[in-house]
């Protein structure tokens, strides 16, 4: 399985490979600057090879991690129309000792980006001639299409007129005549030319029926494949999609593990559909690219060491009975993503067809979203109890819910609640947002995202959770969203942290009641409420609001023995100390906002400490 995960370059390898450069013959001998360069020189070529391997773009491999998306490419693979081995070839100028050491290897070729690009085709045949019979990972843009997605700028119709009337000097603004030239054609020239192998392939290029004779051919090497065909916005729903030849590549590609097919036709009894790792089918754009529930599953029975599987294309429900389908062991599968379904009986029937006890992520997302019993979505195996779960997205209509965590075992033993678009997992933690996109919200929606809070509360989070954080950095909108403040106590009654950033009236509300109902049933039963939290913080909540439930609360663990440790207001507006004063005395810290010096009785002072970074849980 390969590295999900680019090794980063560190400062070290730059300062060598700046010492590299500054190696030459004529160096006098007593010149310190010489000694530095024979010390480089002279490493064994091993660890030379060593170093500059780390300067080779990373691999363009399917990862197990990815969701069906077109912009797969971060960091070093964002801007394909740059060099993206200007570091390589630029230590293979440093001296004719270092040329030889790093065209010697031929692994370092074997990364081979084709575009429509100035000289793409003459780089792409160098690549190749440098990589001998090592197998060859190719990828192939079209920046016309493309370019918008990985953060490129567009070479427009004037730059073109421009450059037919004069050549310009510096490379990196070049554009050849071939520009608009389809760069899979370069490819498939380049191709029959040389004859190599083929490991890794991924294509994001219009594709014409000429290419036929190359999905004909034998891939024995083929180990990951990606078919992204772009889709201009003015062809979605009304495209008929390019139909692959049957059987792919031959139907030789013993290597396989990993494919992922966007935007174009095939046959789903392909035998390519075999001994996969990675399947991901997004056609959902595509007419006839829908596939029988029965023959999916055929397909993932041949598929046993399955890690991630993403299917968006419309799934045809069996004329007979649900219990008659088969259930398929899966017993590898990590990442499942269902897009595009046709409701929530869909959604439910092909998830209780898997077995898997390894799932860290699933996400789901279709238009029939129930919003009374999670249950009638996901299937009460798929509880985190059972599973490894990390990640939960549940998508429907205008509004999300997303579970998202990091586990050392999996006991979840924090819980990060936020309604904030940017997540930040840190490990042991656990993150349930629920969030909506900024259209027109009526009550209806609002209800039904309320409704569906607690019961997803209370079958995905475990009740080990120590550390509770609510997030809240969304529009009005939401503001008649009610949170279940009562089911969370009830649920995760082992919390020891609970942070709250940014709450509504109504949710403040909530809070209060919620508070003063933990603090009415304690006192009639001469216990203590919520005896296990020790630390309360609150950011940009309006104290105004819910101040009498969170002061009769702190005020209750006071007189019973057992204050909070902890209390942080940063923030937060209203703040009242007249009335907190009493409920705080026993603190071992009291965080506040700097600015908020003239809000808080000087008494308060001392409290002041440094609360942990809430992003450190």
């Amino acid at each position: 399985m390969d590295s999900d995960s680019a090794r980063p370059v560190s400062p070290g390898i730059v300062a060598a490979v700046a010492g590299l450069s500054i190696a030459h013959p004529n160096t006098h001998v007593g010149d310190p600057q010489r000694n530095l360069s024979i010390s480089i020189l002279t490493m064994p070529a091993k660890i030379l090879l060593r170093i500059f391997s780390m300067l080779v773009p990373p691999s363009i491999a399917l990862q197990y991690y990815e969701a069906p998306s077109t912009t797969r490419f971060t960091g070093k693979r964002q801007c394909p129309c740059s060099s993206a081995h200007k570091d390589i070839i630029s230590v293979s100028q440093v001296c004719s000792l270092l040329r030889a050491t790093v065209l010697g290897h031929p692994p370092f070729w074997s990364p081979i980006w084709i575009t429509n690009h100035l000289n793409s085709e003459q780089i792409a045949l160098n690549f190749m001639q440098r990589a001998l019979d090592n197998p060859l990972e190719i990828i192939i843009i079209d920046s016309t299409q493309h370019m918008w997605e990985y953060g490129c700028p567009r070479i427009t119709k004037i730059q073109q007129n421009q450059h037919s009337e004069h050549e310009s000097t510096d490379s990196e603004f070049q554009v050849s005549s071939s520009y608009l030239h389809n760069p899979m054609q370069n490819f498939w020239s380049l191709h029959k030319a040389t004859g190599k192998f083929i490991k890794i392939l991924h294509i994001a290029s219009p594709i014409s029926s000429d290419a036929d004779e190359f999905f004909k051919q034998p891939m024995p090497f083929l180990e990951s494949f990606a078919l992204d065909r772009p889709l201009s916005s003015q062809m979605w729903n009304h495209d008929e999609g390019y139909n692959l030849p049957t059987p792919i590549f031959g139907g030789i590609t013993p290597q396989l593990q990993k494919l992922m097919f966007q935007k174009v036709k095939f046959s789903w009894d392909d035998p390519i559909f075999k001994n996969l790792s990675y399947l991901s089918v997004s056609c959902v754009a595509v007419r006839d690219s829908e596939v029988s529930l029965k023959r999916l599953l055929e397909i993932l029975s041949r598929c046993p060491d399955l890690v991630t599987f993403g299917l968006a294309v419309r799934v045809e429900s069996p004329q007979s009975s649900l219990s008659l389908l088969p259930v398929i062991s899966l017993p590898y599968l990590r990442n499942l993503i269902l897009t595009q379904l046709e409701n929530a009986v869909q959604c439910k029937t092909i998830l209780s067809c898997l077995q898997t006890q390894v799932l860290q992520m699933l996400d789901i997302f279709h238009f029939d979203m129930p919003a009374q019993d999670i249950r009638q979505i996901i299937p009460i195996q798929f509880k985190s109890e059972d599973l490894e779960l990390q990640k939960i997205y549940i998508n429907w209509d205008l509004s999300t819910i997303e579970v998202q965590s990091q586990m050392a075992s999996n006991k979840i033993t924090s819980v990060h609640l936020r309604t904030k678009d940017n997540l930040h997992c840190k490990r042991n933690m656990c993150s349930f947002r629920y969030q909506c996109c900024n259209f027109p919200w009526d009550i209806d929606r609002t209800s039904a995202l309320s409704k569906l809070l607690a019961p997803v509360l209370r079958q995905i989070c475990s009740p080990e959770a120590k550390i509770i954080k609510i997030e809240n950095n969304h529009p009005p909108m939401l503001e008649a969203c009610h949170f279940p403040f009562t089911e969370l106590f009830r649920h995760c009654h082992k919390m020891e942290t609970l942070i709250i950033d940014g709450m509504f009236d109504e949710q403040c509300h909530q809070l209060k009641v919620s508070l003063h109902a933990e603090v009415q049933a304690a006192e009639d039963q001469d216990t203590v409420a919520l005896p296990s939290l020790q630390e309360l913080s609150l950011s940009n909540v309006d104290l105004g609001i819910g101040l009498n439930g969170i002061y009769s609360f702190l005020l209750h663990r006071h007189i019973r023995g057992c204050p909070l440790k902890v209390v942080s207001l940063i923030e937060c507006n209203n703040i009242q100390s007249d009335i907190l004063e009493k409920a705080v005395t026993n603190l071992e810290v009291m965080n506040y906002d700097e600015e908020l010096d003239s809000e808080l009785p000087a008494s308060w002072h001392h409290f002041f400490g440094v609360f942990p970074d809430p992003e450190a849980y």
